[in-house]
């Protein structure tokens, strides 16, 4: 694998994806919880959290078969058309959604969120799921034919507009949650402008049945994973509207998105890596596998164990003072987040050899194991009851699917997932002690980075001296040339 290629690459996806989850509601998140109300908030994080109700039923897994799929049409030049039969059945979908959300979108609403009401916000959920699929086709595209820069600058002005309408509609404006919402669906232009610019002359009001079935078939096993998947990570935020008030909800949600920070890193990095192994001759993608999920586990347990140990830090940036309560769900939420963004490594291996169905499996497993405890726990111990619930799902999902792939094709990684996975729960609870300590915030933070560099440059080297030679070598030669 040529390493100088993967990092360059996995910097720039990097950047376009940090750059997309930042201005959706990471880095602006200071600007959401210091112009809405912690109610209005949590608000916000419903009409979200339904929003990818209708993402997963409605799309099929297509964005996940088209990822895979593309290939096979790109080799006979008819891409073009491929993804137009793709488009223009997702608008037959909509359209078909619009009709029933009408008749049957307030009752189902209210069985979901009964302290929010369902309008107009059951319309915006169904606008932002569908700007968020052309969105996706469109960056998806560029990404597949390795186009980085210009990704990225999709990316980049996808996000100038999402900032600028959020300042616009929140601070001048003052239009609230009804403004931010807008603002996200704006953002979503740009990438989608660029899929229909793209299509051009084969853009037409036709649906190639094979292109469809074939990409159904493919997706629905990925669909199913997804709406396992938001079972595992959403239904105790579902569940906690019935035990806690919305004030609560906020704090878990602001958990939550901060925990998106790993999983956004462990998504870039393997979105940078799939063009790599999927279009990689079969002789060659063993090793690829094996080089790349090596350097992929380290720059994810890098990067994972500096958010546990400045958690607090980060909270107190991004929200305020009032969501310092969720503390302890955060770092359970993060443990959980890198145990469950550990597990591309092998998901890449199985999705190689076109497994879709044994990680589908895998999902609605982990569902059923988020859904009982959390059922068991959330009424008990409210926040901390759903964190546990939901990193709990996340490590058995994570061990499984390393298992499965083992089986499939002999790479082992358990010596890498015990050793990381051992040192992230060690800094958590590291972390959860100096919390304790009553000292001044320059101190606290020098005791933190000595503690950090103690813990993981140990780990990186018995763990990984091939790769830290190998990625202190590229980096210097990457640096070197510019």
């Amino acid at each position: 694998m040529n390493i100088r290629r993967f990092l360059s690459a996995s910097a720039l996806y990097g950047i376009g994806d940090m750059l997309v989850l930042a201005v959706g509601g990471f880095l602006l998140l200071p600007l959401y919880t210091r112009t809405l109300s912690q109610a209005a908030f949590a608000d916000y994080l419903i009409v979200k959290v339904n929003a990818e109700i209708l993402q997963y039923v409605l799309y099929f897994g297509l964005l996940s078969s088209v990822a895979r799929i593309y290939f096979d049409y790109k080799a006979k030049g008819r891409q073009r058309e491929y993804l137009n039969s793709i488009v223009m059945f997702f608008v037959v979908v909509v359209l078909a959604a619009a009709v029933a959300l009408e008749f049957f979108g307030d009752a189902a609403w209210r069985r979901l969120a009964p302290q929010t009401a369902s309008r107009p916000y059951i319309w915006y959920c169904l606008a932002l799921a569908a700007a968020n699929f052309f969105a996706g086709i469109g960056s998806l595209w560029f990404r597949l034919d390795e186009q980085v820069k210009r990704f990225v600058t999709i990316q980049i002005v996808a996000s100038a507009v999402t900032a600028i309408a959020a300042f616009v509609n929140l601070v001048v404006l003052k239009l609230g949650l009804n403004g931010l919402l807008l603002a996200l669906i704006l953002g979503y232009m740009p990438a989608s402008a660029a899929l229909f610019y793209r299509i051009g002359g084969k853009l037409r009001p036709a649906i190639h049945r094979a292109y469809v079935i074939e990409s159904v078939r493919f997706g629905l096993p990925f669909a199913m994973g997804y709406i396992a998947y938001f079972v595992v990570n959403r239904f105790n935020l579902l569940t906690l509207q019935h035990y806690v008030p919305l004030d609560q909800i906020a704090v878990f949600g602001l958990a939550q998105q901060i925990a998106t920070l790993i999983t956004l890193l462990g998504a870039s990095l393997g979105k940078a890596i799939q063009p790599i192994v999927y279009g990689a001759p079969e002789k060659d993608a063993q090793d690829l596998l094996r080089s790349s999920s090596n350097v992929y586990i380290l720059l994810l347990f890098v990067v994972s164990a500096q958010v546990l140990m400045f958690a607090r830090e980060i909270i107190l940036v991004v929200g305020s003072r009032n969501y310092l309560n969720g503390y302890t769900a955060l770092l359970i939420l993060l443990v959980g987040s890198f145990f469950y963004s550990l597990g591309f490594a092998s998901n890449l291996a199985l999705l190689y050899h076109r497994r879709p169905q044994v990680l589908t499996v895998n999902s609605i497993a982990g569902a059923v194991i988020s859904a009982g405890l959390g059922i068991v726990l959330v009424p008990r111990y409210h926040l901390i009851g759903g964190a546990i619930a939901t990193s709990c799902a996340y490590l058995v999902m994570t061990a499984t699917s390393f298992i499965l792939a083992y089986r499939l094709n002999r790479l082992s990684y358990f010596k890498l997932l015990i050793l990381s996975g051992a040192a992230v729960c060690f800094l958590a609870v590291l972390s959860a002690l100096l919390n304790l300590l009553d000292w001044g915030i320059g101190l606290l933070i020098l005791l933190k980075l000595i503690l950090l560099s103690a813990v993981v440059i140990p780990v990186c080297f018995v763990a990984f001296p091939n790769g830290i030679r190998r990625l202190c070598s590229s980096l210097s030669g990457f640096l070197g040339t510019r």
